[in-house]
């Protein structure tokens, strides 16, 4: 038990505090140690360097120089919690992702998580079913019979729920054809046994273009062609639309309508490219404000001020 006092002592207090990285961390494991330099205005001659001005985190240099020392986003994040909060809060954080860290794509690693499986529900009386896959299929399963519920408090519900509530029937038990599988294996034998059940005659729900109760996530009676152009009109690339609306964006994946409807697939353009004004008005259309159009698509912006239309692009945001 340590005397009264004790932390009233400078040395006691930097010998303390040197086993942590930062004045959170200080603050979390030792919080008498945290009161005793700021009691005695100590702290930030204890810890000089993460003593940053107001607003050094807002400024993209010093976020890239941060960002640097790390392999991964998450590393980023675990390390300069400050520096990664300021880089969501000013939408820079899709920059440093794209440019500076590792991806990870954890649902392809073959030699680990074995954990997926491939179920069908068969409605045999209709001959219709609906194959998917999944790591959970009790969870699938209520999702199914329950709907998916949203953040925003909405509901949706995908093309066997609205068959079966159709043809006033219960919807059946799955039935696991494989197990046992990682992530890609899983998305290969879906495939195949989507293609199994329509060669034998079956009407599968989730992968029909056409027909009242099409779409495996979400139906197509909902995002029908025309509903899916006019959402696409406010979207430039896939990752955009996909993180705004997956329903929308599986429904134009599966029926190849992303070049039709203009949808990129990468951030790079030839010269020229934006040399458009319908283009960067469009991508103007998808940003939350002049900043995030100025940041993230600085190629437009530039255009359109070489091209003198930022004056109409400044009304679309003052309007919003």
């Amino acid at each position: 038990m340590r005397e009264i006092n004790y932390w009233n002592n400078k040395e006691n207090c930097i010998v303390e505090a040197k086993k942590y990285n930062t004045i959170t961390e200080l603050q979390k494991h030792c919080y008498g140690c945290y009161m005793g330099l700021k009691r005695n205005d100590w702290l930030y001659e204890v810890f000089p360097l993460k003593n940053k001005a107001v607003g050094y985190w807002n400024n993209l240099d010093n976020l890239i120089k941060e960002a640097s020392k790390y392999k991964t986003k998450k590393e980023f994040r675990k390390h300069c919690k400050s520096g990664y909060n300021a880089a969501l809060r000013n939408n820079y954080i899709t920059y440093l992702d794209d440019n500076l860290f590792i991806k990870e794509d954890k649902r392809f690693n073959e030699e680990k998580n074995k954990n997926h499986l491939i179920y069908v529900y068969e409605i045999k009386d209709y001959n219709t079913c609906y194959v998917g896959q999944t790591i959970n299929l009790h969870e699938r399963d209520m999702s199914h019979r329950r709907g998916r519920k949203h953040s925003d408090g909405r509901i949706t519900y995908d093309g066997l729920y609205m068959f079966c509530k159709h043809k006033n029937i219960n919807i059946p038990s799955p039935i696991i054809k494989e197990y046992e599988l990682n992530a890609k294996e899983s998305l290969i034998k879906e495939d195949d046994w989507l293609n199994f059940y329509k060669e034998n005659g079956w009407n599968v729900l989730n992968i029909a273009k056409t027909g009242e109760f099409s779409g495996s996530i979400g139906s197509n009676k909902i995002w029908t062609y025309e509903r899916c152009k006019d959402f696409c009109k406010n979207y430039l690339y896939k990752n955009e639309l996909r993180k705004a609306n997956y329903q929308c964006y599986y429904v134009c994946l599966t029926n190849d309508w992303f070049d039709e409807f203009g949808i990129l697939d990468k951030k790079i353009h030839k010269n020229g490219y934006w040399n458009n004004k319908d283009r960067c008005i469009k991508v103007a259309r998808s940003c939350k404000d002049k900043t995030d159009f100025i940041v993230n698509h600085q190629g437009a912006y530039k255009s359109a001020v070489r091209n003198q239309w930022i004056k109409e692009i400044n009304d679309l945001f003052a309007k919003s």
